[in-house]
């Protein structure tokens, strides 16, 4: 599970520095938070929008919006 967590964060990496992010490392990180907790919080209280949620603050946080 550890491993798999690890690709997970390190292809986030990958994407945003061939965008040309210099933060790309930082931001792989709280992304993969945001996206594990959004997981565990759909889980566990039964809503889809937890995911969608996400998904806005991930853009939020990538300055998309």
């Amino acid at each position: 599970v550890r491993r798999h967590k690890e690709q997970v964060e390190g292809l986030l990496a990958e994407h945003l520095e061939e965008s040309g992010r210099p933060d790309a490392a930082a931001i792989a990180e709280h992304l993969s938070f945001l996206l594990e907790g959004a997981m565990s919080r759909a889980g566990l209280e039964g809503r889809a929008d937890r995911i969608l949620q996400a998904r806005r603050l991930a853009s939020t946080l990538l300055g998309l919006e």
